[in-house]
């Protein structure tokens, strides 16, 4: 998990993050880049970057509205910002989450979803328990996984 923060903030500080500025993630079209802007927020969060948005609607809603743009390549200057550890917290292992569940016996499953190769479920318990856990089995053909 450190290999992969540290590759992405370098990735970020390449493109001129510092963390002092606004992070401002968007994608061509909403229609088909399918999260990608999520994806960038979600990988700048768990580095603890403090300042991200999300552009409404995409490039092609800024375009749409008149709003300025340009053709021209920016050159960012080469930035880096400290990486938050507990922010990208997010994986739980059984053992873990087994003696959560015990401290807090109203915990239970809320949301539990697969991704669409079944690998993986995440679960939200309620309480302050929030985990991604492996599952061993593929989920069924046709099935979304839900439950």
């Amino acid at each position: 998990m450190q290999e992969l923060k540290t590759k992405f903030a370098d990735a970020f500080g390449a493109a001129g993050l510092s963390g002092k500025e606004t992070a401002v993630i968007y994608e061509q079209s909403m229609n088909s880049g399918f999260g990608q802007s999520c994806r960038g927020y979600y990988l700048l969060t768990m580095l603890g970057y403090p300042k991200i948005k999300v552009l409404h609607g995409g490039y092609d809603a800024w375009a749409a509205a008149g709003l300025p743009v340009t053709t021209d390549v920016p050159s960012p200057v080469k930035a880096s910002f400290s990486i938050v550890p507990e922010a990208g917290d997010i994986l739980i292992d059984a053992k873990t989450m087994l003696a959560a569940r015990r401290q807090s016996p109203a915990s239970r499953c809320s949301t539990c979803a697969t991704s669409t190769s079944g690998s993986a479920k995440a679960l939200r318990l309620t309480g302050r328990i929030s985990a991604r856990a492996r599952d061993a089995s593929p989920a069924r053909s046709g099935s979304n996984g839900t439950g």
